[in-house]
């Protein structure tokens, strides 16, 4: 199945904060890492833009650091 024909899936490219952007990378990549929020479907600030602003705002980040966010509310 090709996940991005998913009518979960939303392209948010370009449209979630962010404050410059992250070095080039010099080594390949040698392997994923699968990261999940832990919050509830009906919880506030359970978003990928809630998710943006908490890495950037709070944490530094130059922007949201994951290529995919699973939104609790779009898991069935």
């Amino acid at each position: 199945m090709n996940f991005t024909k998913l009518h979960q899936l939303v392209d948010k490219r370009g449209k979630l904060i962010s404050k410059g952007t992250y070095s080039k990378r010099t080594k390949a990549i040698t392997h994923r890492v699968w990261h999940h929020s832990l919050t509830k479907k009906n919880l506030g600030g359970s978003d990928a833009a809630s998710f943006a602003g908490y890495h950037v705002n709070t944490l530094g980040w130059p922007g949201i650091g994951y290529t995919f966010v699973i939104e609790p509310k779009n898991v069935f």
